[in-house]
């Protein structure tokens, strides 16, 4: 059955997969963090916020929302590297059209570029963190 709203953790986990698929290293990408951190290194967690109906279609046919991008890894270099590889990546998919089982990305604009976490999550000592959001309105 076909979903009446657009399901955006969904629909940017997808995205987000596709953007690190291919890496030496495999990626493990979640929407919420699991409780055992250290054995899902390198990580993305894809957080989406509450989404909202556009007003220039069907509510149901779209969505605006923001998406925070975490990412953890052992050392400062990678989890740098991984934050800006799907911030790229996803503006790259956009570009291309990229559409998934769950929608695709109508436009995407910058919340805040990658930069270290300054709070980095309860546990996590001896990780490093990083974070990026966007702007997105995605339609299904």
């Amino acid at each position: 059955m076909t979903r009446f709203s657009l399901d955006a953790s969904a629909l940017m986990r997808t995205l987000v997969l596709e953007t690190v698929a291919g890496r030496t290293q495999p990626v493990t990408v979640e929407t919420e963090p699991p409780t055992d951190l250290r054995d899902h290194l390198p990580l993305v967690i894809v957080d989406c916020s509450p989404a909202t109906g556009i007003a220039n279609g069907r509510p149901e046919t779209g969505a605006t929302f923001t998406l925070t991008l975490h990412t953890a890894a052992t050392e400062r270099a990678a989890a740098k590297e991984l934050c800006d590889d799907v911030y790229g990546g996803l503006y790259r998919l956009w570009r291309a059209g990229t559409t998934t089982d769950h929608g695709w990305l109508s436009h995407l604009s910058d919340r805040q570029q990658p930069a270290r976490a300054t709070t980095p999550p309860t546990g996590t000592t001896g990780l490093y963190a990083y974070t990026a959001a966007l702007a997105v309105t995605a339609r299904h």
